[in-house]
């Protein structure tokens, strides 16, 4: 007889009578099932689950791993309420019942809220008994070193003073282990915490298209499919509401215990009216399974669980720290919670809310620790932030940290740290739409100019036209903004009308700019007098004046170079550049954008960079230098790419087309022309910033492919996702271009013309007057002039006739 079998011999004969003799409590503690088979495990093993587990696959495997270690007694699974660390301990349970010799011990703890009880559900579970004076902790480490078993505590939170039992549990030297559920980690020595993470989402689509194949590769999709239909729905999912899946399942943060309860709902409403009413989401996520302890009855009766649990100065971290909308750093929680006499610093009250799975960390690209709370969560933790009556000056407190964070990235975004600054805009953009909301609603004008007024620069650069345009209307709507200090009001102006010309919206840009410029010039701001020129300049120049463009462009580069405004003056100098392009003067473009590009290297703004980038590669393209165009765009590619800004990364993509012209490969190039206009219009961008190079390009595409090519190809640029129009680019930089290709220019490219001067051309051949082809392209008299004198130079005729009849003769129409 083996040594673990004379230790069962020796144990006491049980009494089934003292085994019946229970208290109630205790009895509730307990889900008794049917005894495991096999004569020696006499407890009652865990309950089998009522629904299949969806995913879990990559926890599963990790768990089994954890437990099959020697060197591990104790696991912790950890993790905020309806994240699902009940359903896994029991699924793990399952995989490893014959792992265990003794099988497998499951105890609830859930209706506990004394820890001095627990060491007495233990002894319940495993039918041990105290026997004399012994204590009965004794007896369960006497009992658990006579066994290999697995011991599953569930629910320990509410009992987390009992962890000296458990410590003395898994001090023991024996082949039993302890695996426990809670929502706080037990800091106990030995302990190994598994923190169970949310499901997981689709990706928000953003660029990309997502399928339906590749959403349902997402297990909270899956178990919303699967949830739907066991309350005897009829969803399926499809192409028409695949998104609105995936945007329910993101909403609630992946949450299992969330998704279920919102599937059930689908039994009366509409998925799209379902995702609308998530706004709010604790009064919907009602009505769980009645078998369900009361606490998974609801969404807000589990937070409440946890919350309630808190003492009363992590409770008020708690609440304060809900008043950030996408989470925060500790430096910003640190100016915004406090300290104010409550006791508790926010890296403690932080530390406590981490080890209570109220928060989670999550680490930035930068290094940089973020603490992240669940919208369910957040959304609880808000209501007990206005029953605290603390709201409106927390809110205040975040609003006035966000003001000073935008207005110091707004002076950086010029310097060589402009990248990490917009990056840290990005991380903290929700944070600022917070604010900016309370600030209209609030009523407050000067905090939301001020923020308006630093972020648009942020908001264009990452393809936030639209919004920010609106934040900014709206913010200058708030009454009492026209009595704010001139240079704030000034801010916003220039804001709201930079976005609108960068839009293409003129006939709403020249109000906001002039009185821009009124006020800078007021004020004697010559950095703001010199923006509102370069605005006014783009503004003429996508109004088709380039005479007053170029005029303009000039003044707002003189005064940049008066104030040593190095990347301006980049910026300025790339402009011109692309104006001496648009008139064909491609020696004098060379010059410009070569200086421009020298300053885009020494700043490291992605933004300066790229224009500058994209705007080399076009007249190295224009020269038929095509391995040089090709080598400039690769990095202008990578660095939109990375850096996320878009709209220079379909200025890119316009230039990897003009390649693929050069290439032969004019199918590939329509679609990347039609690929980057997909991207300005999902940004709100009208145009390309390099729109004379897309229009050149689009024409030689035009000429080559017949409607119906162009028109499949054009189609399939648009489905093109993200990624897949990235290695296209991509494919055709590396390919260059072959020297036999064979592709001759057309001939309006062999002639140097531009596509606004091939239009000029055109109704110039028709027998329009200057005025005539003014009013038809929207330009200037002055610039008609200007177009056809470059088109004589460069057909070598002397006469508007000569140029009609070398046009007809070459083909050029």
């Amino acid at each position: 007889m083996d040594e673990r079998a004379q230790h069962r011999k020796a144990d006491p004969p049980s009494n089934a009578a003292e085994e019946q003799s229970g208290s109630r409590e205790t009895a509730a503690r307990l889900r008794l099932v049917p005894r495991t088979e096999g004569g020696q495990r006499g407890w009652a093993g865990p309950p089998r689950p009522p629904t299949s587990l969806i995913g879990r696959e990559r926890e599963l495997a990790s768990l089994r791993a954890l437990l099959g270690s020697d060197a591990i007694r104790l696991v912790t699974l950890t993790g905020p309420g309806g994240v699902g660390k009940t359903r896994l301990a029991l699924a793990v349970a399952a995989e490893l019942n014959d792992a265990f010799a003794d099988g497998i011990v499951y105890v609830t703890l859930a209706s506990l809220r004394d820890p001095d009880l627990v060491a007495a559900a233990i002894a319940e579970a495993l039918r041990v008994h105290q026997v004399g004076d012994q204590p009965l902790l004794e007896r369960l480490v006497d009992r658990l070193d006579q066994q290999q078993l697995l011991l599953i505590l569930d629910n320990f939170e509410q009992v987390i003073g009992a962890t000296p039992t458990v410590s003395a549990l898994v001090a023991a030297d024996s082949g039993s282990k302890v695996l426990v559920t809670s929502r706080e980690t037990l800091r106990i020595a030995g302990e190994h915490i598994f923190v169970v993470p949310p499901l997981t989402v689709p990706a928000n689509a953003g660029l990309s298209n997502l399928a339906t194949k590749t959403l349902l590769e997402s297990e909270a999709v899956r178990l919303f499919v699967a949830r739907a239909h066991s309350v005897g729905t009829d969803f399926a999912l499809t192409e028409a509401n695949a998104e609105i899946a995936a945007a329910i399942c993101r909403r609630l943060d992946g949450l299992p215990l969330a998704i279920e309860l919102a599937a059930a709902r689908l039994a009366h409403l509409t998925p799209a009216t379902l995702l609308a009413r998530l706004e709010r989401r604790l009064p919907l996520l009602t009505s769980g399974a009645r078998d369900q302890p009361d606490r998974h009855q609801t969404m807000r009766a589990a937070i409440a669980w946890s919350y309630d649990l808190l003492p009363p100065e992590e409770q008020m971290m708690l609440r304060r720290l809900a008043v950030f909308s996408g989470g925060c750093t500790l430096e910003a929680a640190d100016a915004v919670t406090g300290p104010d006499g409550s006791g508790i610093s926010a890296l403690d009250g932080i530390a406590a809310l981490l080890d209570k799975s109220l928060l989670r960390l999550e680490e930035h690209p930068d290094g940089q620790a973020r603490y992240v709370m669940l919208e369910t969560v957040r959304e609880h933790a808000l209501d007990q932030l206005s029953a605290s009556g603390e709201a409106e000056a927390m809110r205040r407190r975040h609003a006035e940290w966000c003001v000073v964070l935008a207005e110091r990235a707004s002076a950086e975004l010029n310097s060589s740290e402009s990248d990490a600054w917009r990056a840290r805009l990005a991380a903290e953009h929700d944070n600022l739409r917070a604010a900016l909301e309370w600030a209209v609603e609030s009523e407050e004008p000067e905090t939301g100019l001020r923020l308006g007024g630093a972020l648009w620069s942020f908001w264009f650069a990452t393809g936030h036209l639209s919004e920010g345009r609106e934040r900014l209307r709206r913010a200058l709507a708030t009454i009492g903004s026209e009595n704010v200090a001139p240079g704030i009001r000034a801010g916003a102006l220039t804001g709201l009308g930079s976005l609108a010309v960068y839009q293409g919206d003129f006939a709403q840009a020249g109000a906001p700019l002039d009185e821009a410029l009124a006020l800078w010039r007021q004020l004697g701001d010559r950095a703001g007098e010199a923006h509102l020129l370069h605005m006014l300049a783009a503004l003429a120049e996508y109004r088709g004046d380039d005479e007053q463009a170029t005029s303009r462009y000039e003044a707002a580069l003189a005064l940049f170079r008066e104030l040593g405004a190095t990347r301006q003056v980049g910026s300025m100098l790339e402009n011109l550049a692309d104006a001496a392009f648009r008139r064909g003067e491609l020696s004098r473009s060379q010059a410009l954008a070569s200086e421009a590009l020298a300053i885009g290297r020494t700043t490291t703004d992605v933004k300066l960079l790229t224009l500058a980038l994209v705007g080399a590669a076009q007249i190295a393209s224009a020269r038929g230098e095509h391995a040089v165009a090709a080598e400039l765009l690769a990095e202008s590619l990578t660095r939109t790419n990375q850096a996320g800004y878009w709209i220079g990364w379909a200025d890119t993509l316009g230039g990897c087309a003009a390649v693929a012209v050069a290439a032969g490969q004019t199918a590939t190039a329509a679609q990347l022309l039609s690929a980057a206009t997909a991207v300005c219009e999902e940004i709100g961008m009208p145009r390309l910033l390099h729109q004379a190079q897309y229009q050149r390009t689009l024409a030689a595409v035009q000429m080559q492919l017949d409607e119906e090519q162009f028109a499949l190809a054009w189609s399939a640029g648009r489905e093109l996702t993200h990624e897949e129009v990235r290695i296209a680019a991509e494919e055709v930089l590396l390919a260059g271009t072959p020297a036999d290709a064979g592709v001759s220019a057309s001939p309006a490219e062999r002639f140097g013309l531009t596509p606004r001067e091939h239009q000029v051309l055109r109704l110039l051949v028709e027998g329009q007057s200057d005025r005539e082809i003014g009013e038809a392209l929207f330009i200037s008299h002055r610039t008609v002039m200007a177009h056809v004198a470059h088109i004589l130079a460069k057909l070598d005729v002397p006469s508007r006739a000569a140029a009609a009849q070398v046009s007809l003769r070459q083909g050029l129409l």
